[in-house]
């Protein structure tokens, strides 16, 4: 199941004028997050999420180191 865990994420704000990326682990579930946070709204602490905008700029911003995931 790994392959499918290694899929490549693009999120575009047309706000931003410079292209950034990640080699920081990001989740499907970090996009509704982080859309919530684009649209000015507080995304809800029972979200598993995180808001990929804390990555701008700071290279030092806490993320996740580790995930888990099941396959039915």
């Amino acid at each position: 199941y790994e392959p499918s865990l290694r899929v490549p994420g693009f999120l575009y704000d047309p706000r931003k004028p410079v292209a950034a990326t990640t080699g920081r682990m990001v989740l499907t579930t970090d996009f509704s997050a982080t859309l919530l946070s684009l649209a000015g709204l507080e995304v809800p602490d029972s979200f598993s999420g995180l808001d990929l905008t804390l990555l701008q700029g700071d290279p030092q911003a806490e993320w996740r180191n580790d995930f888990l995931y099941t396959h039915p």
